[in-house]
């Protein structure tokens, strides 16, 4: 785009500062959990749109309500959101949007069974609907909390809206493996957040433990997520899946650092440690 308020570089900006790219990682993710179910790549069929809209919807909605410590530790994501505040809950509404229509046409019937499907589609929204308070318990519960909504959302797809057939151990292990390498994955993006997080009294792994403990941790949790979907499943291509999902957030992950040293005007060392 040429002159005026719209500039590539700004959408580039947004599209990393916001943590978007996790929406398109949110397919990948789903075609290894798939692959772990047994089945084709695509066989959460329209479980895709609900996973891209969910996930866009929540990402969009977090970055709107611009914190104190949003604006200590990501002052120019911050000036991003509310230059492009208007996009950004257009695009909220077309995610929201296009998810209710996803479960329309999947999930929703004239009944018990349909209202109680309907119900638990919505729970991600009701997590993100109570963000706020968790944010402010004395634990990392937003992380945990995130990380649920994660592994939460994949069962809910592939029990509900996929044609496989989930069976308990499959499901359990579908969500830990998810629940496991998604927490590691926030709380090593906390060790960039770590001045802002202590100043407005938000706990977590890095402001309590620092960075080259949150590290060691992020890498023994993700190790076992990843076993527990490799060994349940026997696959080799889940694992090499893993290998490149983790691969493209790290890749990710050091582009919003970029923005972010480019924002604050100060490296971030402890920006060295992984995206989700």
């Amino acid at each position: 785009m040429g002159g005026g308020k719209y500039s590539i570089r700004d959408l580039f900006d947004l599209f990393v500062s916001c943590s978007l790219y996790l929406n398109l990682n949110s397919v990948l993710i789903l075609i290894i959990s798939a692959v772990y179910l047994g089945g084709g790549y695509f066989a959460a069929d329209t479980g895709i749109v609900t996973a891209i809209a969910v996930m866009t919807f929540i990402y969009v909605v977090d970055r709107l309500n611009v914190t104190e410590e949003d604006k200590i530790n990501n002052p120019g994501r911050s000036a991003l959101v509310r230059k492009y505040r208007t996009e950004l809950f257009g695009l909220s509404v077309v995610a929201f949007s296009l998810f209710e229509l996803s479960l329309f046409v999947t999930v929703f019937s004239p009944d018990l069974s349909g209202a109680g499907a309907l119900a638990l589609a919505h729970v991600p929204l009701a997590v993100l609907a109570l963000y706020d308070e968790i944010k402010t318990v004395p634990l990392p519960l937003d992380s945990l909390a995130v990380a649920f909504t994660w592994g939460y959302m994949l069962v809910f797809i592939y029990v509900f809206i996929s044609p496989l057939s989930v069976g308990i151990l499959e499901g359990a292990g579908l969500f830990c493996g998810w629940f496991l390498i998604v927490f590691a994955g926030l709380e090593a993006r906390n060790a960039k957040d770590i001045e802002g997080d202590r100043e407005a009294g938000k706990v977590t792994l890095a402001s309590r433990f620092g960075c080259d403990q949150t590290k060691r941790i992020e890498i023994a949790l993700k190790s076992v997520g990843v076993l527990v979907l490799v060994a349940l499943s026997g696959s080799p291509v889940v694992l090499a899946l893993l290998i490149c999902h983790i691969g493209l957030l790290r890749l990710f992950g050091s582009l919003e650092t970029d923005f972010r040293e480019e924002g604050s005007g100060e490296p971030l060392d402890s920006g060295r440690i992984s995206g989700d």
